[in-house]
């Protein structure tokens, strides 16, 4: 199960690489119309801008949202595992009495 959260968080991790790449490339395609093309159009430039900005964004929240799900999950198995072994030996010591 843990494995299977990790390669999502792994699939975020590239989905967020490669929407940065394309955010780069992006923003350097905008400021070229925007120079070249000189309007007054200005929320046009404004939404490419704040999408190019938002959408890595979304997938690094993402990553590291899943990142911390499969660490807290990690965590609490390793306690309830803990947890059972004790109750498993106090049963033991009292089954023997």
């Amino acid at each position: 199960m843990y494995s299977d959260l990790r390669k999502l968080s792994n699939l975020f991790l590239v989905f967020s690489l490669l929407s940065l790449g394309g955010s780069a490339f992006s923003f350097i395609m905008l400021f070229d119309y925007w120079h070249l093309r000189q309007t007054d159009f200005k929320p046009f430039f404004y939404i490419c801008s704040f999408l190019s900005a938002a959408i890595p964004l979304v997938f690094i929240c993402l990553t590291v949202m899943v990142r911390k799900m499969v660490k807290e999950l990690i965590t609490d198995n390793h306690y309830i595992t803990e947890q059972l072994r004790t109750l498993e030996a106090k049963m033991e010591q009292l089954s023997e009495r």
